[in-house]
């Protein structure tokens, strides 16, 4: 018994470290707390603001997530050129090859990094500002201090450069495999962020406060990811050549412009729906459809979890050769981020409405038929994504093409439907493209281009998920009905 005792703190000590130093572990505990701090932040802002100013808040982080699509695929392009140049440097040390030149191509990227970042992040400035000056016009008015809107504007204005650059210093630590340090630094500033602006909120019941102590925290989590990647980047001198920085400029654009314009299509388009829906639809509306956005949004993202972590093992599966593990592994994680999706989600349908009850929020949950709508469309759209992920394993970048088509699809039916639904046009318009359009083009490009069965494929992966998903639909229909 005492050399259990003895050895239990130190299995637990070895245990705990472990995880600390799990990217994977970390990334879902950074998303974990996102995602949990959201569902409980958001409705204890709505129950202290009133209607217009839950719509200011939320329309100006909604213009924030959309400016950021700016980043445009140049993140994990930067990581995966940043970690081959690793490899490179590594493979010159064992063959002896001159430190100079093994280091040479690691300077010039970083070089390119570093400007690209510097025009990303005064572009996303100017595009904060004016973007956020013209959806606030409207709402701003509708404030009894108009002034509070501007104010802060001007606050998520500073912030989103920042926000950017945050994200560049994290892709340099992901290139250089410090995945754990960017999430560590994500979980401790993050839960600070939400629980001092729960604080706040409760003490001041004041938009600006609000809004001014969410975004303070972005300063010392970019500090800290500036510091820890500093630390990686310091050895390599600013190159001199700068034709080789424009060759790396060239690559990286060559590399990145079509994820860029595929984020542009898929996340870029469903935040602007909720610009346009708050410039077409009534404050109360508005601010219930940029709620479930923003909340399905967190969603998705944290289910996307158990897929994209294996797919370094699906990649090393395939080159293998070893097609039935790749097969089983594919069903098993995308089984499971549908699946966690379908948990999310269901959660928000069937528990959200009586939550923003009880604290009597000045928002309401969006109708049911939006609702279910937009949860159904953002399944599909999980759905496809993980497809077109497994494609791209063996075949060239489609996603900005099949992102565009469905961009097109969802604008082009909700302009068709408008005159007959009116605002919910914008989610039926979301439903028939990445039901009907983006879901099934996507599968069918894996299935062939892996060699799939279709059937047995989705017998595993689509059956428990979706079952699920459409009864909580159903039942959250007749639930809320109003």
């Amino acid at each position: 018994m005492k050399l259990l005792a003895r050895g239990m703190p130190a299995r637990l000590s070895r245990g705990i470290q472990g995880l600390a130093s799990s990217g994977t572990a970390l990334t879902l505990v950074s998303l974990v707390v996102r995602f949990a701090g959201l569902a409980a932040l958001l409705p204890l802002v709505l129950h202290v603001l009133n209607a217009a100013e839950a719509l200011v808040w939320q329309l100006l982080f909604t213009v924030t997530a959309m400016v950021l699509t700016l980043d445009f695929g140049f993140s994990p392009t930067f990581s995966r050129m940043l970690a081959q140049g690793l490899a490179r440097e590594a493979d010159a040390s064992m063959n002896s090859t001159p430190q100079s030149a093994a280091g040479g191509g690691m300077a010039a990227l970083l070089q390119a990094h570093s400007l690209i970042y510097r025009v990303l992040a005064a572009l996303a400035l100017i595009g904060a500002g004016v973007l956020g000056a013209l959806s606030l016009v409207r709402p701003a008015a509708q404030l009894s201090a108009p002034l509070e809107a501007w104010l802060c504007l001007a606050i998520l204005t500073l912030s989103t450069p920042v926000t950017l650059l945050n994200g560049s210093s994290v892709a340099i630590l992901v290139g250089f495999d410090q995945i754990p340090t960017a999430r560590r630094n994500e979980i401790i500033f993050g839960s600070l962020q939400l629980l001092s602006t729960a604080a706040v909120a409760m003490l001041t019941r004041n938009l600006v406060c609000i809004v001014g102590v969410y975004s303070a925290w972005l300063l010392p989590l970019w500090a800290s990811n500036l510091a820890a990647a500093g630390r990686f980047i310091r050895p390599y001198p600013r190159p001199t050549d700068r034709h080789e920085v424009r060759q790396k400029l060239s690559e990286v654009w060559a590399s990145a412009w079509r994820s860029g314009l595929g984020v542009l299509f898929s996340s870029g388009i469903l935040q602007a729906s909720g610009i346009v829906y708050s410039a077409i639809a009534t404050t109360g509306a508005a601010g219930a459809y940029l709620l479930l956005l923003r909340l399905l949004t967190a969603t998705s993202q944290l289910s996307q979890a158990p897929f994209y972590s294996a797919l370094p093992r699906l990649t090393r599966l395939q080159a293998a050769g070893d097609h039935s593990g790749f097969v089983r592994l594919a069903a098993q994680r995308l089984s499971a981020s549908l699946c966690l999706y379908a948990l999310g989600s269901g959660i928000i349908l069937l528990a959200l409405p009586y939550v923003l009850q009880f604290l009597h929020s000045s928002i309401s949950f969006p109708p049911a038929a939006i609702s279910g709508t937009m949860v159904l469309a953002f399944f599909a759209e999980r759905y496809g994504s993980m497809h077109i992920q497994l494609y791209s394993l063996t075949r060239p970048i489609l996603w900005h093409r099949i992102n565009g088509a469905s961009a097109v699809i969802a604008m082009a039916s909700t302009a068709i439907s408008y005159q007959f639904l009116g605002a919910a046009s914008i989610a039926l318009g979301f439903l028939i493209a990445f039901l009907g359009f983006y879901a099934p083009c996507t599968s069918i490009l894996s299935f062939r281009a892996l060699d799939i069965p279709r059937w047995d494929f989705d017998r595993k992966t689509l059956a428990v998920p979706t079952s699920a998903l459409v009864v909580v639909v159903i039942l959250s229909a007749f639930a809320h009905r109003s």
